[in-house]
């Protein structure tokens, strides 16, 4: 196994990008950040340690086996290798001679698992099990479901008159999912969404009662995610009738697919997505150290 790291993003993602889109749907989280990349300066200038560090881990034949995206050193890895233990071991050493410290890795299992094994190993290092999520795809949605979503309520994108409701909602979204705090990225992501018109809101009795956002497009489907329903408005089929909503009207405007991240400690989303019709098709670990 080679690896190759990149200091121009154009040259990273003329690598990688094909790659990740030979499995669109699970890599969705690489492709974010590829298209994160490519929104922002042409030169990520990675600094030892920090920053940007792109790389690929290529196999015997020449083929990328291993992509490693890290962003303020928050490290993604997409991979299709059952036994990806080779790649990551060479990654690791090439990360540690360029002095690349993550604080975290995320990705798929097998991934994912390998890497931080190795990265407790040979830095001494505790890590301790992040974020178990499931990823979610869906191409249609379960017979019945819009039309009795339409006679209970409707789907609207959120306004500038919805931010305070919003704002609020997305730091308890926030809390809950990922147990993050900081109330001013949840305000800042809010406003983005807003302004982008990607935020959604379910109503029902012209109530707003559940929110959900659009997000991660690819050249072929698209994210739904930020999923969110208030303690008291809970239990009454809201986020049900709002995903299943939105996401036939995100098929209906061309998108082959759909997809989302479940927290799989959850067994009642987890439930209420497959009523839907979306089906589970792999699974993203995260680590910290």
């Amino acid at each position: 196994m080679q690896v190759e790291s990149f200091a121009d993003v154009a040259a990273f993602l003329a690598v990688a990008e094909p790659f990740l889109l030979r499995q669109e749907v699970v890599n969705g989280l690489s492709l974010a950040a590829c298209s994160a990349l490519r929104r922002g300066p042409g030169r990520p200038g990675r600094r030892r340690g920090s920053g940007a560090y792109l790389a690929v881990v290529r196999d015997e034949a020449g083929v990328v086996a291993l992509t490693a995206v890290s962003l303020n050193r928050r490290l993604i890895l997409a991979t299709d290798l059952m036994e990806p233990q080779t790649a990551v071991s060479a990654l690791i050493h090439h990360m540690r001679t360029e002095g690349v410290a993550p604080l975290n890795v995320r990705g798929l299992a097998a991934a994912s698992d390998a890497f931080a094994r190795s990265w407790a190993a040979v830095t001494g290092q505790s890590l301790r099990p992040g974020m178990r999520q499931g990823v979610y795809e869906l191409h249609r949605v379960a017979d019945g479901l819009v039309a009795e979503a339409q006679e209970n309520g409707r789907l609207r994108l959120a306004t500038a008159d919805d931010y305070y409701l919003v704002r609020d909602w997305a730091q308890q979204f926030q809390q809950e999912a990922v147990g993050d705090d900081d109330r001013e990225a949840a305000h800042l992501m809010v406003a983005q969404f807003v302004q982008n018109q990607e935020l959604y809101l379910w109503e029902e009795g012209d109530q707003p009662v559940t929110m959900t956002a659009k997000l991660r497009p690819t050249p072929n489907g698209i994210a739904v995610g930020m999923v969110f329903t208030p303690l008291d408005k809970r239990e009454h089929g809201y986020a049900r009738r709002c995903v299943a909503t939105l996401s036939q009207q995100l098929l209906d405007e061309g998108r082959q697919f759909c997809t989302l991240l479940t927290d799989l400690s959850n067994p009642t989303s987890n439930r209420l997505y497959r009523r839907i019709g979306y089906r589970h098709v792999a699974d993203l670990h995260e680590y910290l150290w």
